[in-house]
């Protein structure tokens, strides 16, 4: 994360900001400054766009998915012309499409906070007009035993970055989770 962003969330800590509802990320400094990452070297990491609360409770809605997710298909090739297949060497992990808030209530959330943050960077990054809609949020699970992901193309790239793409990451305490 950039010096800039990390003093954003360190003046939102020490004047005791709530992470579950102060959205430091959306100020005109943070916004600016991802916009120019974003066009220096095509992405931007972002901490602390959930809070810790707010983590657990995603996690914990994630891992109750576990026995609603399958093994991830590759499909299309560079071209789209390719069938559907599954190969372990290449994607060993379970994936699930997710989208009903109802069903996901925190999953809902960090979609509304990941959906305003790609709404308030038009101003500031000219590239995301470009960005009409998401999909569905994809869960996805390592399960162990070599499961593994390698880099493949997904899709055919019509920008210079593949957007938006957010990974929360578990709290801490769980297994490679640092919080």
């Amino acid at each position: 994360m950039s010096e800039a962003c990390r003093k954003k969330v360190l003046e939102a800590q020490i004047g005791g900001a709530d992470p579950e509802k102060y959205w430091w990320w959306i100020t005109d400094e943070a916004l600016a400054d991802m916009a120019e990452q974003l066009q220096r070297q095509h992405y931007c990491i972002l901490d602390n766009l959930l809070g810790e609360k707010h983590i657990a409770a995603l996690h914990a809605e994630v891992r109750a998915a576990r026995g609603q997710l399958s093994s991830s298909r590759l499909a299309g090739g560079r071209t789209g012309a390719l069938l559907s297949y599954s190969h372990a060497a290449v994607r060993g992990d379970l994936i699930g499409w997710f989208d009903d808030p109802a069903a996901w209530p925190e999953l809902g959330r960090y979609l509304t906070k990941v959906d305003t943050l790609v709404d308030q960077l038009r101003s500031h990054q000219p590239e995301v007009d470009g960005v009409a809609n998401r999909s569905k949020a994809m869960v996805t699970c390592y399960p162990g035993g070599g499961a593994r992901y390698v880099r493949h193309s997904s899709m055919v790239k019509v920008t210079p970055w593949q957007w938006p793409s957010s990974a929360p990451v578990p709290p801490p305490g769980a297994p490679g989770g640092s919080g």
